[in-house]
């Protein structure tokens, strides 16, 4: 069965799905909004993850429950910060986070995956190149695994993001059909 895509505006914690997935960086592992949302079962999680892999890089990711959160669990992804490095670096890394996410999912056999926007916040990334690089890595992913996911829903928290994300939705779903 071909995985179904849907483009949502609103926060990912109010997400009920089997996972979402929170962009983070090593400094605010388990004290970024989400886990603060998740609760103190994801908070301990993430302070056990960290404390066993202190050498964290961009794109690692790990599995933690949902917590206090709809989402049965979170995907963490140490996300890249815009101007950190090379602009097509950053890129290249924010592209290894949704594909790295996408295969933590695959490999834990969740088949419904809740996406918000990564690095468009504190990391800074520009949103119209964040949303071109997410969609492309998606994309990317799922033509080479067609059958691993039943759904994929883009997240939106901000109208912006979710306009920006709009423009370019008609021609990802035809691409996604063509598979």
């Amino acid at each position: 069965m071909p995985t179904t895509f849907s483009l949502m505006q609103q926060g990912v914690t109010n997400l009920s799905s089997e996972a979402i997935v929170n962009g983070t960086n090593t400094a605010f592992v388990g004290k970024d909004g989400i886990c603060q949302k998740g609760g103190s079962m994801v908070q301990k999680a993430c302070a056990e993850f960290l404390q066993a892999n202190p050498s964290l890089k961009i794109g690692d990711t790990f599995l933690t429950t949902g917590g206090a959160l709809s989402a049965k669990q979170i995907i963490h992804v140490i996300s890249p910060r815009w101007g950190a490095q090379t602009d097509d670096e950053s890129q290249r890394l924010l592209a290894l986070c949704y594909t790295n996410a996408l295969a933590i999912a695959q490999q834990a056999n969740i088949r419904v995956v809740g996406l918000p926007t990564i690095s468009t916040g504190l990391e800074a990334f520009p949103k119209k190149t964040a949303a071109e690089v997410a969609l492309r890595a998606v994309a990317d992913y799922v033509k080479q695994n067609p059958n691993a996911f039943q759904a994929i829903l883009f997240v939106c928290a901000e109208n912006a993001e979710y306009k920006i994300y709009e423009k370019r939705w008609d021609s990802f779903k035809a691409e996604m059909a063509a598979i």
